[in-house]
């Protein structure tokens, strides 16, 4: 064996080390921490093509990452202008909820992009594509290669556009623990936070600040409750968690359950309340569209019991960091920290 591939194999093994001691220390956490169960799973979704519309699994794998199913991942594309270099978020640009992003059944870790209207595109693998592009993601520069011009093509179609193209992450470059300094110097950790979160190895792809982002179905209904007469209502396509827990007793109780087990293994923390934009207005009782209503009647509905001091709009749902990697599938128990 050569010097290089002694070192190569000493790597290897030093990693897998660290993954059994960090899954033998959380075995050891998990089964003496007092639990109770809090619900179970509702909906498990995905959202391939971040601003793009998602789609529910029945049972999903999760990963350092967040979701991921036939090896697709949870926001590992986006739509960029080539007129500016920029992000195209759905906030500013609704049109995109028209494209609805597919698992394609003959490849494996690839999609489709389909659209009403429109026969549908498949996405080729941009790592043999190769085409590199640096980027502004939220005032980020960012790295991802270039889905081709097809793709783009297609696009700019049912978007009506010129400019649009799709990049994709092949890694996951973003450190969660970064994210989570600033908002733990900023005062916006939930109060279960302590030093463990610090040296989170999470790493996302196009996700905002975490991996995992988790509703409960009682704070559905207390929104909605709110907004009767004044918004057809909301459900997940307005705030696009990745899992929806229904049976909790009441409005906002993710917001205290701290480490969350799932019967599959996998284990989240809810590190940090999620702070909404103007997006979650958006009406969709049409169907195919997004509708931007007059006014900001979710976010005005949410802000009277929604708001926190270190925040500057109002929050729902909870940002989970992961960890303890597993599967989860509808129908599942959900236990949280007694």
């Amino acid at each position: 064996m050569t010097d290089s591939q002694q070192q190569r194999f000493a790597e290897l093994v030093g990693v897998a080390a660290c993954f059994v001691l960090k899954n033998l220390a959380w075995y050891y956490v998990s089964t003496r921490r007092a639990k109770s169960r809090v619900g179970q799973v509702q909906q498990i979704l995905i959202y391939p093509v971040k601003s793009c519309r998602g789609f529910a699994l029945p049972e999903a794998e999760i990963r350092d990452g967040g979701i991921c199913w036939r090896e697709v991942r949870d926001r590992s594309y986006l739509v960029l202008s080539s007129a500016d270099n920029k992000f195209v978020s759905l906030k500013v640009f609704p049109t995109l909820h028209q494209v609805q992003p597919a698992l394609d059944p003959d490849r494996l870790g690839r999609i489709l992009l389909t659209a009403d209207g429109h026969e549908s595109v498949p996405v080729p693998d941009p790592v043999r594509l190769n085409r590199p592009v640096t980027f502004d993601f939220k005032g980020e520069k960012h790295s991802g290669l270039d889905c081709g011009d097809e793709v783009a093509a297609w696009l700019n179609s049912v978007c009506n556009r010129q400019d649009l193209r799709l990049v994709y992450c092949p890694s996951n470059q973003r450190s969660v623990a970064d994210k989570m300094r600033a908002l733990d110097k900023q005062g916006g950790m939930l109060q279960v936070y302590d030093s463990l979160h610090e040296t989170s190895a999470n790493r996302i792809a196009f996700a905002d600040k975490a991996p995992i982002l988790m509703v409960s179905d009682k704070s559905f209904e207390a929104l909605n409750n709110r907004l009767t007469g004044k918004h057809p209502g909301v459900d997940w396509r307005n705030f696009r968690p990745n899992l929806v827990i229904s049976g909790v007793q009441q409005d906002r109780e993710e917001d205290n359950w701290g480490f969350v087990y799932f019967a599959g293994g996998c284990i989240l923390a809810a590190a940090f309340p999620c702070e909404r934009c103007i997006m979650v207005n958006l009406d969709y009782s049409a169907g195919d569209r997004a509708v931007a209503p007059s006014g900001n009647p979710v976010l005005t509905a949410l802000a009277p019991y929604r708001s926190g001091p270190k925040f500057k709009n109002p929050l729902f749902g909870v940002d989970c960091t992961v960890e303890m990697p597993g599967r989860v599938a509808i129908g599942e128990a959900v236990f949280a920290d007694a």
